[in-house]
C-alpha cells in the first residue's frame, strides 16, 4: 500500500485546530466541567457554548496519555471498554461539578444519525458512582439529550430545558436557554462544517 506523502494534512492537527477555541478555559463564578469523552467527545462546541453561554465558566477536561490506566483503576467494570476506562479517568479532575450527559443519539442536521451504544450511555453515570465511592465529591450532571430530531425540534427544546435546570438548579430564563441552545448549534454547525 502506497503510504501518504509526509506533507499531507494531518486530520488529528486539522481536528485539534478547530476545537482549540473550545478547549481554552472560560472563566465564570462557578466553572462546570466537560468531558471530551464518549459521545460527548464529537460535540464539544455545542456543550462548550451551551454551558457558557447559560452563563458558566468553562473548563473541557481533556484526554491525555495517562486517562486510560488512571481510568483502569478506578472504574469497578473490569470488563468495560476502553472508553468507558478513559472516562473515569478523564472525570477524575480538579472540578466539583461535570456536565456530562447521557446522549442517546447524534445529530441528524449533519447528516448522521445514529444510536450511542449502551456503554456510551451509561458513562456518565458508572464514572461519577465510581469517582463517588472513592472519596472524590464530584457531582456529574447527566441529563438525557437526543439530536435525532434535530435541535429545533420541540422534543429537543423540552431536554435542553432539563439540561437547563440541571445545571442551574432552578427554573431557566426560557429566552436565554433557546439563545444558549441557537449559539451551541452555530457553533457545532460551524465546526462540522469546516
Amino acid at each position: 500500500r502506497a503510504k501518504l506523502p509526509r506533507e499531507a494534512p494531518s486530520a488529528f492537527d486539522e481536528r485539534q485546530a478547530l476545537l482549540a477555541p473550545y478547549l481554552e478555559e472560560r472563566p465564570g463564578s462557578r466553572v462546570i466541567g466537560i468531558p471530551m469523552a464518549g459521545s460527548c467527545f464529537g460535540l464539544i462546541p455545542w456543550l462548550v457554548e451551551l454551558v457558557s453561554g447559560l452563563g458558566f465558566g468553562v473548563r473541557v477536561l481533556t484526554p491525555d496519555g495517562q486517562s486510560l490506566s488512571r481510568g483502569e483503576e478506578r472504574c469497578y467494570a473490569y470488563d468495560a471498554c476502553a472508553p468507558v476506562k478513559a472516562a473515569h479517568g478523564i472525570l477524575d479532575a480538579d472540578v466539583e461539578t461535570v456536565f456530562f450527559p447521557i446522549i442517546l443519539s447524534t445529530d441528524s442536521e449533519a447528516g448522521g444519525c445514529g444510536r450511542t451504544c449502551a456503554m456510551e450511555q451509561a458513562q456518565p453515570e458508572m464514572a461519577g458512582a465510581a469517582l463517588r465511592a472513592r472519596g472524590r465529591n464530584l457531582r456529574v450532571l447527566n441529563p438525557v439529550l437526543s439530536f435525532d430530531a434535530g435541535t429545533q425540534s420541540k422534543a429537543f427544546a423540552a431536554e435542553l430545558l432539563v439540561a437547563a435546570r440541571a445545571l442551574l438548579g432552578s427554573e431557566p430564563d426560557r429566552a436565554r436557554v433557546a439563545a444558549a441552545g441557537r449559539a451551541a448549534a452555530q457553533a457545532q454547525a460551524r465546526y462540522e462544517e469546516a
